[in-house]
């Protein structure tokens, strides 16, 4: 259900997930007051947060490495949607400490090392994980009675997996980790090969599928071809960048680059086209295509998506 909070009475509190401080195109700061001018929309445009810190992982897939949540005040007018909200204006109060996530999280339990090792729903049920000193998960089971074990190698390789109905998967890696061989308790197996320099050149299955590949000297793939008589060849400039695709159905795409590396043009051979602009540093201020879309962007000096206007919409942030 989405309703409106047209008017502040009080301060709004909540909390915002990011990957490394970063949500979308725009790295937040603690201490910072965040202004969108334009039309909010839920999980579209304007900023997103949970008014209650268990809510956030609906959203956001947690990264013991990468996951940073952000305490914000909302300052502006709200759309709530559901368990979200979506708001004009935010500032960012505090970066979430780690450490304090038990005491704040209801139904999440985390271990020392920050792995979540715990999650309870409303109704009761719940799901369980252990990790080894080395953080891989080794262990899941749910209030069901449902479980899956896993296994790996002295280099952290995923070599067995188990599971209580019975299913199991083994997989075998060479010297250098590479996957060589995959099979399953219903008798299905697939096989890799590799070149010297740990590309993979064959993929072959039990059902007599298979897959062959070809690299350049500068590990770019150059070709590829199947059991079924297709084929994709590649071909690359001497930045290496992928400048031509082409398959045997008579398909083709085409790139061009700037002498940033920046990718500038594609078209096809259905005759579409697309176009790119980019800024001194490097930042896509503007796309056209063929078929007569255009979209025009500005960023700040930290690189933070800031302005954006199109056929559809305009907007732009204001970061004090």
């Amino acid at each position: 259900m989405i309703t409106k909070d047209t008017q502040v009475k009080k301060i709004k509190t909540g909390y915002k997930a990011s990957i490394n401080r970063k949500c979308k195109d725009l790295t937040y700061e603690v201490g910072k007051t965040y202004t969108f001018n334009g039309k909010i929309e839920p999980c579209s445009t304007g900023f997103h947060y949970c008014k209650e810190i268990d809510d956030i992982f609906d959203y956001y897939v947690y990264d013991r490495n990468n996951t940073v949540i952000f305490e914000i005040q909302d300052l502006g007018t709200s759309i709530n949607e559901d368990n979200k909200t979506v708001t004009n204006k935010i500032k960012i109060i505090s970066i979430v400490n780690p450490n304090k996530y038990n005491n704040l999280f209801k139904y999440y339990k985390f271990d020392k090392n920050n792995n979540l090792i715990k999650v309870e729903k409303s109704d009761g049920s719940w799901e369980k994980s252990e990790f080894d000193k080395n953080n891989n998960k080794i262990k899941v089971e749910t209030s069901d009675g449902y479980w899956e074990k896993y296994e790996f190698d002295k280099n952290n390789n995923l070599i067995k997996v188990e599971k209580s109905d019975g299913y199991w998967e083994k997989s075998e890696f060479d010297k250098n980790n590479n996957l060589i061989k995959v099979e399953n308790s219903y008798g299905y197996w697939e096989k890799y090969e590799y070149d010297k320099n740990n590309n993979q050149i064959k993929f072959e299955t039990s059902y007599g599928y298979w897959e062959k590949s070809e690299f350049d000297k500068n590990n770019n793939l150059i070709k590829v071809e199947n059991s079924y008589g297709y084929w994709k060849k590649y071909e690359f400039d001497k930045n290496n960048n992928k400048i031509k695709v082409e398959t045997s159905d008579g398909y083709w795409k085409k790139y061009e680059f700037d002498k940033n590396n920046n990718k500038i043009k594609v078209e096809t051979s259905y005759g579409y086209w697309k176009k790119y602009e980019f800024d001194k540093n490097n930042n896509k201020i503007k796309v056209e295509t063929s078929d007569g879309y255009w979209e025009k962007s500005e960023y700040d000096k930290n690189n933070n998506l800031i302005k954006v206007e199109n056929k559809l919409t305009k907007w732009n942030i204001i970061i004090e």
